[in-house]
């Protein structure tokens, strides 16, 4: 399922993607991403901003 907002920082395109599709295009391994957001609420590289736009009861459902 494409629940991560991957945002272009130089562009500002946003394009949902899986954490495995998120990871090829930005570099960041998968579980770094998810821990950053489990963490923080976003994970941020110079390139790329990644948010889980999946709300708080589906996040809950899963885990």
């Amino acid at each position: 399922m494409r629940y991560l907002a991957v945002i272009d920082n130089a562009t500002g395109a946003t394009v949902l993607m899986t954490p495995e599709e998120a990871e090829a295009l930005t570099a960041i391994d998968a579980h770094e991403i998810t821990w950053a957001i489990e963490e923080c609420g976003v994970c941020h590289s110079l390139d790329h901003t990644i948010l889980d736009t999946r709300s708080e009861q589906d996040i809950l459902a899963v885990g």
